[in-house]
């Protein structure tokens, strides 16, 4: 085994190492299914793959069980075709306190900045395990402003 040139003394951190745990992240994370505490942390806007419709992108942190911390998606596609698509975006965004007017409100930044630190009592529900498919179900806001603590 080859060593670097300086020598450090771990023996003090040894047990919180063991203690730390950790995650593979080549490993692609699959959420449980079941009620969970999230809180949004981000939202942009962007595109479906073949670029013709446009979508809305929360990411959320988990707040609560052993994925503490991980990060799901929340991904709106929304085309004036599909009425129910607009119906799930808006109600989205009501349940996560953010009440607008136009869809064009969406294309200034800071307003999708309002929804960071949401924190949202959701559902979660894997749709297909070996490909990491799961939709996350907004339900009810708990807070405005994070806390990093939520209860049902």
């Amino acid at each position: 085994m080859t060593s670097v040139s300086e020598q450090f003394d771990f023996s003090d951190m040894e047990d919180a190492f063991a203690a730390a745990g950790g995650r593979d992240r080549s490993v692609r994370f699959l959420p449980p299914t079941g009620p969970a505490p999230l809180e949004i942390t981000g939202a942009r806007l962007g595109r479906t793959k073949d670029g013709t419709k446009p979508t809305l992108n929360m990411s959320l942190r988990m707040l609560d069980g052993e994925s503490v911390g991980e990060t799901v998606w929340r991904k709106n596609i929304y085309s004036k075709e599909d009425a129910k698509s607009l119906n799930r975006l808006n109600s989205d965004l009501l349940t996560a306190g953010l009440k607008i007017i136009k869809l064009e409100e969406l294309n200034d930044q800071s307003t999708l900045d309002r929804l960071k630190g949401v924190v949202i009592a959701a559902s979660i529900k894997v749709t297909d395990a070996s490909k990491g498919f799961y939709d996350v179900y907004l339900n009810r806001r708990i807070t405005e402003e994070a806390t990093g603590e939520a209860s049902f």
